[in-house]
């Protein structure tokens, strides 16, 4: 994997043979301000442009940050909408641990419905087979 960047809260990386992004949150994210937030949605933006990313893994296990309601409709907005129109076709997250970031997540990702397929997951492996179409996701499968 290719580390595109990373600073406190998240790590992103790159690996080229799957078309994968992936995103691991710190537990530093619950000091995140709404701007930095933002700023790294847009990145995800430009990586899956830039390196034609199909697939993209979020490990939210560790993401502390509540998104609000006015976030969660930004990110329906200006970022689900373009993510989609650049091609990637799924989005499968670790659960986080904490119960409002959680739900905060899986709101903002109804955003758009039937943009691209989103599945939740209790560990990467299963989530990685999901993404490579190995095994069919037993655990909230929603079609966005």
């Amino acid at each position: 994997m290719m580390l595109l960047f990373e600073d406190q809260f998240i790590s992103i990386a790159y690996q080229a043979e799957k078309q994968l992004l992936f995103a691991s949150w710190t537990p530093a994210s619950e000091n995140l301000s709404d701007e930095h937030f933002k700023a790294i949605n847009k990145m995800y933006i430009e990586f899956v442009e830039k390196y034609e990313v199909k697939n993209f893994l979020l490990n939210t296990e560790n993401f502390l940050f509540s998104i609000t309601v006015e976030l969660q409709h930004w990110v329906g907005e200006h970022i689900l909408l373009n993510l989609k129109e650049m091609g990637l076709q799924k989005v499968a997250f670790i659960v986080s641990k904490e119960f409002i970031a959680q739900l905060s997540i899986e709101l903002t990702m109804q955003e758009n419905p039937n943009l691209m397929s989103v599945a939740y997951f209790d560990n990467q492996e299963e989530a990685q087979k999901w993404l490579s179409g190995l095994i069919a996701p037993h655990r909230n499968l929603q079609q966005f």
